[in-house]
């Protein structure tokens, strides 16, 4: 069976990288022909709101100064991944397009139904997919969010059309049953299906340099920070 994974790809966030490794690593391991569907959508937003306070722009300063770009380290992961198709694509056209060639499409998992990181992008709800029998979600995520009275009658009706639901909180669950009258099952985050040396391996992308920069006042981070013999400490601030 082809199937494609519809998450985050490119996404600047370690946790991202990680659920959607796990995801693709599991379904390769039960002999299906992976992908990870390589959509981009503009209305995604994955920075976090943060107060502005002297402090906070202190600490931008400083990481931006003395910490290393993670972003080779994704690419350089992502690069593991069978990416279909090879280049992005953005639109619903483009999305209805290459559906035709996949006989599964699994969203999920991540904060994929999010409405605050989404921007209410119904691609998500696989809008741009007519067949029924393709549709399946993985331990997919509202986030701390209810889904907008605005679009609830449209995503109740694409969420009546997947042949299989799964979501990884229990307030999902309950949205999905509100929404469709439907139980979705609850599911582990992938993250926990796969191994522990998966797991190391997929890090190990993104600590091979192993330089540590630490801002804190805490006494415990000092002493973990001072056991870590195998790193370089870049730089320490504690008041």
């Amino acid at each position: 069976m082809k199937v494609g994974i519809l998450t985050f790809p490119h996404a600047p966030s370690l946790g991202a990288m990680l659920q959607m490794g796990a995801l693709y690593h599991v379904i390769e391991e039960m002999g299906h022909d992976v992908a990870v569907i390589n959509y981009v959508s503009d209305k995604v937003n994955h920075k976090k709101t943060r107060t502005i306070t002297p402090k906070a722009i202190l600490i931008e300063m400083l990481s931006k100064c003395f910490l290393k770009s993670a972003k080779p380290s994704y690419q350089e992961f992502e690069q593991k991944l069978k990416m279909y198709p090879s280049q992005v694509v953005s639109n619903t056209e483009q999305m209805s397009e290459l559906s035709e060639g996949l006989d599964r499409i699994i969203v999920g998992s991540d904060q994929v139904w999010n409405p605050v990181v989404t921007g209410h992008d119904l691609n998500f709800y696989l809008e741009f997919c007519s067949e029924s029998e393709k549709k399946a979600s993985y331990a997919a995520s509202f986030g701390y969010m209810q889904a907008d009275p605005e679009y609830e009658e449209k995503i109740s009706e694409l969420l009546k059309d997947f042949a299989f639901l799964s979501v990884r909180e229990k307030d999902g669950q309950d949205i999905v049953k509100s929404l469709t009258g439907r139980k979705a099952e609850l599911v582990l985050d992938p993250t926990l299906l796969v191994s522990a040396d998966y797991l190391k391996g997929e890090m190990e992308l993104c600590h091979r340099k192993r330089n540590m920069f630490c801002f804190s006042a805490l006494s415990r981070v000092w002493d973990f920070v001072k056991k870590q013999n195998n790193m370089q400490i870049t730089m320490v601030m504690n008041w």
